[in-house]
C-alpha cells in the first residue's frame, strides 16, 4: 500500500442531518477514475476514484472518503461518497476491498 486516505463513517442519520465518526486514516492503493460500474441498486455510475485495501477497513456504503490525511471532524468538501464495495480474495489469501466513489 502506497497511499493514505481518510474516511468518516456515518454514525446516525435523522431529519436534522448526518452524524459522522471521528476521521480514520488508513493505508490503501488509490486509482483515479474508471469505466462505468453498477452499484447494488442496479444504477450505472462512473467512479471518480477506486481505493483498494487488504483486510476490512470498516468502510460501508454512504461513508465519505478522501485521499490523504485529514483531521477535520466532519468530511471535507473533497470527500466523496462511497457508492460500491467489492470484496475479492487476493492471491496471498487475504481479502481485498475495492471502494468505488462517485
Amino acid at each position: 500500500m502506497t497511499d493514505t486516505c481518510t474516511f468518516w463513517a456515518i454514525t446516525s442519520e435523522s431529519a436534522y442531518g448526518v452524524e459522522w465518526s471521528t476521521p480514520t486514516t488508513v493505508t490503501c492503493n488509490y486509482r483515479s477514475g474508471d469505466n462505468i460500474s453498477r452499484n447494488d441498486e442496479g444504477a450505472d455510475f462512473t467512479p471518480s476514484a477506486i481505493y483498494r485495501f487488504y483486510g476490512d477497513p470498516g468502510i460501508t456504503k454512504g461513508d465519505r472518503i478522501v485521499r490523504g490525511t485529514v483531521a477535520d471532524s466532519t468530511p471535507t468538501s473533497a470527500a466523496e461518497t462511497v457508492r460500491k464495495i467489492e470484496t475479492k480474495t487476493a492471491m496471498r489469501g487475504q481479502s481485498s476491498y475495492d471502494i468505488f466513489t462517485g
